[in-house]
């Protein structure tokens, strides 16, 4: 999705959350973007009521890291870690 896009789905989901009475808490709120293959990345700017959101690279969901860089390295890094702490090592 392009950067007018996704500041689409944000401003409905935000009149959606407030035509139900729950608010978005746009300090905990990120953004990661990832641009089509051999384009430029740039950080998104990405607003709710008038407040930007802080973009990200990557972040931990159901266990895995999700990152806008097509590669494994920070999940396969993430496994290793926890697979060492569940036995003790490190």
């Amino acid at each position: 999705n392009s950067e007018e896009e996704m500041q689409t789905y944000m401003d409905k989901f935000s009149m959606a959350c407030d035509r139900f009475g729950l608010t978005i808490n746009t300090k905990k709120t990120e953004v990661m973007f990832q641009p089509a293959p051999r384009e430029q990345y740039y950080d998104p700017v990405i607003n709710i009521k008038h407040q930007r959101l802080q973009s990200t690279d990557n972040f931990a969901y159901l266990g895995s890291i999700l990152s806008r860089v097509a590669n494994i390295n920070s999940e396969v890094n993430n496994r290793i870690s926890i697979a060492n702490a569940t036995v003790g090592i490190g």
